[in-house]
C-alpha cells in the first residue's frame, strides 16, 4: 500500500512539473497544426481538430481571428483569404465566415465572429484540468495516509487484545 502511495505522490510531482511545459508544447502543436488547416486530404485531421477547438472554447485561430488573415498562417490564406472558417462565428451557419474580412483592415475584426485565440483559452482549459486531477490524487493520498495509519493502529490494538486474551486462557 505504501508503494502505491508513493507512486501516487511521483505522479502528482511529476503532472505538476509538467504543467509548466504545457504551455510549450501545447503553442507549438497549435502553430504546426495550423499550418495544415484547411488544406483537405491526408490533413483533413488538423481542420477537424482546429473546427472543434473553435467551435468548444468559443475562439478563433490561435492568438486570434487575424491569425487566418495572414499569409503565413496556412493554405487558408491562399485559398480563401478575406474569409475566415465558419467555427470562427457566433451562429455557425454553411458559409457565414465567406467573405467577411476587409483586408484593407486587420486591425477591425467582422462582426459575428469570436475575436479571441484558442491558445490562451485552451491553456487555461488545459492548465484548470490538470489542476483539479492534481488536487483530487492529493486528497485521495490523504486519505489513503489516514487509511494505512488506521490499519496500523487496528492491528496492534488487535495484537495487544490477543495477547492479553490468550494469556488469561492458561
Amino acid at each position: 500500500m505504501i508503494i502505491v502511495l508513493l507512486a501516487q505522490f511521483a505522479a502528482v510531482v511529476i503532472l505538476f512539473m509538467f504543467e509548466t511545459s504545457l504551455s510549450y508544447y501545447l503553442q507549438d502543436g497549435m502553430e504546426h497544426s495550423l499550418l495544415f488547416y484547411g488544406k483537405g486530404g491526408d490533413n483533413i485531421e488538423f481542420t477537424e481538430s482546429w473546427d472543434f477547438v473553435q467551435e468548444f472554447q468559443e475562439c478563433c485561430g490561435e492568438y486570434g481571428w487575424a491569425d487566418y488573415a495572414s499569409p503565413n498562417a496556412s493554405n487558408w490564406y491562399s485559398t480563401m483569404a478575406g474569409s475566415l472558417p465558419d467555427s470562427c462565428c457566433k451562429v455557425i451557419t454553411e458559409g457565414c465566415g465567406r467573405d467577411i474580412v476587409d483586408m484593407d483592415n486587420l486591425d477591425t475584426p467582422p462582426d459575428g465572429i469570436f475575436t479571441e485565440g484558442c491558445y490562451v483559452k485552451t491553456r487555461d482549459y488545459l492548465e484548470w484540468w490538470m489542476t483539479v486531477a492534481g488536487s483530487g490524487a492529493l486528497a485521495f493520498m490523504f486519505v489513503q495516509v489516514v487509511a494505512i495509519f488506521l490499519n496500523i493502529s487496528l492491528q496492534r490494538g488487535t495484537r495487544n487484545t490477543r495477547i492479553t486474551s490468550y494469556s488469561r486462557v492458561r
